[in-house]
């Protein structure tokens, strides 16, 4: 089975994770563990965790890491599987919490059966809040939503398509005011053996705030291009560890 990609809570960076001086590369570690408990009928108790550590090649003071926890139900049905959660996360930068983050969020997703192209569906609405006192002009409310197909190419690959919108509300007295974003996500995974799986995934953002910039009287506008590849290999039925770059 190849991964649907739906984000998680440490997938979404903001600009006070990122290294905004210049290009650099990472290397990296995630993992994670996912359980469920069938309730009866078509619902189950879900839960799981993860964590996620990335070392820049230069710039050491974005490097960045986080634990995350999710609890919620779930529903299959004949054709949909429905999820609600609500999730936990902190989130590290050059070493220190810079970030907590609670969110509710449902997801479905298409049941893949035989057909070739599988569709997905998410909402996440929730805040982000900073401790460090020199991050909490980024604290904010925000709501993402977003779409897509997983694509069977054969019978060890899968193509994955997504698009996104992000609607940030500022609580931190941010100069730029609230953000509104939109991103593509590109998939691609492939089977190498039993256990061990090749994904790359390319994205590109761009998005805008709504306020004019006090200092260079103009409305702030950001664009990012990311590229990743990992080797996820399967320890359990549930639990996987990936190696990124």
């Amino acid at each position: 089975q190849s991964q649907v990609f739906v984000p998680s809570l440490l997938a979404v960076l903001q600009l006070s994770d990122q290294n905004v001086r210049k290009g650099d590369s990472f290397t990296g570690l995630d993992g994670g563990a996912e359980a469920a408990r069938p309730l009866g009928g078509a619902y189950a108790l879900i839960a799981g965790a993860e964590f996620a550590v990335r070392k820049n090649t230069h710039e050491s003071d974005f490097d960045v890491g986080g634990i995350a926890a999710n609890l919620g139900l779930a529903r299959t049905g004949e054709r949909y599987i429905v999820r609600g959660l609500l999730q936990g996360a902190v989130n590290t930068l050059g070493g220190r919490t810079s970030r907590r983050v609670s969110a509710v969020s449902l997801d479905i997703t298409e049941k893949a059966g035989g057909a070739a192209t599988q569709r997905f569906g998410f909402l996440h609405m929730g805040a982000y809040r900073h401790p460090p006192e020199d991050l909490k002009i980024f604290d904010a409310n925000f709501t993402t939503l977003g779409g897509g197909s997983n694509i069977r190419i054969d019978e060890k690959s899968t193509g994955t398509v997504m698009f996104l919108a992000t609607k940030e509300n500022d609580e931190g007295g941010n100069p730029n005011g609230d953000r509104f974003g939109t991103a593509i996500r590109l998939g691609f995974d492939r089977a190498i053996s039993r256990n061990l799986r090749f994904s790359a995934v390319y994205g590109f953002l761009t998005s805008r705030y709504e306020l004019q910039d006090v200092a260079f009287l103009v409305t702030r506008k950001d664009r990012r291009n990311d590229l990743e590849g990992m080797l996820r290999y399967q320890i359990g039925p549930r639990l996987e560890i990936r190696f990124e770059g």
